[in-house]
């Protein structure tokens, strides 16, 4: 899909490693917080919205990345080429 082009993998994969970083800060700050508390605490909730906020862009990014490859697959398809239109004049 990315062509082995790395400057457009690069937004998703930073996406995806902030995702990582927000999850383990919200497991540090639960696991180290001497009251029990929720996911709606205050002390997490920041790190939780961010985290989902992350995930919903890396999805938003990557659906349109496959999208637009779609597209142009089905506009290399319909364009006829030399070897297609030489083939069926035979």
């Amino acid at each position: 899909m990315y062509f082995r082009n790395w400057k457009v993998a690069l937004p998703s994969l930073i996406l995806w490693l902030g995702g990582v970083v927000c999850a383990c800060k919200a497991t540090q700050v639960q696991a180290t917080t001497v009251m029990s508390g929720t996911v709606n605490a205050p002390n997490i909730s920041l790190y939780i919205k961010i985290f989902w906020g992350l995930t919903v862009a890396q999805s938003i990014f990557t659906t349109g990345g496959y999208s637009y490859f779609v597209q142009l697959l089905c506009a290399e398809a319909a364009r006829p080429s030399l070897a297609r239109s030489t083939s069926m004049a035979n």
